[in-house]
């Protein structure tokens, strides 16, 4: 990496706990994905979507990331985060019971000759065929 300083020597020991804590948690899962576009690696998490860092390498997108989530600790900490922002909205609200639509029969799709297919729609025919499948 180029001279990039230490994540300890940037940030003050309270939101470095914070990171670190982060860190701990989400480190692992960090996606890295490269943008052909704009030919660069785009570091980021989906539990902190506001936050995402660019740089020509995996490794140091990454560490810009976790620079990028350091100053969005900070700044939460300092109360100058927007709860709008912070809150992850998924954009519906969710299960709810007894909404939607009634459950149906499950059904299975088969392939039948044509002459068989038409006497099955008769009802009193399949009636017959219910009545033999089902006693």
């Amino acid at each position: 990496m180029h001279n990039t300083p230490k994540l300890e020597d940037v940030f003050k020991p309270k939101v470095l706990k914070e990171l670190n804590a982060v860190l701990a948690e989400i480190e692992s899962s960090i996606q890295c994905v490269w943008d052909d576009d704009y030919h660069v690696w785009i570091a980021s998490h989906p539990d902190y979507q506001t936050v995402e860092a660019s740089d020509e390498t995996k490794e140091l997108a990454i560490y810009r990331f976790k620079g990028y989530l350091g100053v969005f600790i900070e700044h939460r900490l300092r109360g100058k985060i927007d709860p709008l922002i912070e809150a992850q909205i998924s954009g519906w609200g969710g299960y709810r019971s007894g909404a939607g639509r009634p459950k149906k029969e499950p059904k299975k799709q088969v392939y039948l000759p044509v002459a068989l297919a038409e006497w099955i729609k008769i009802e009193s025919n399949l009636a017959k065929v219910k009545q033999i499948a089902f006693p």
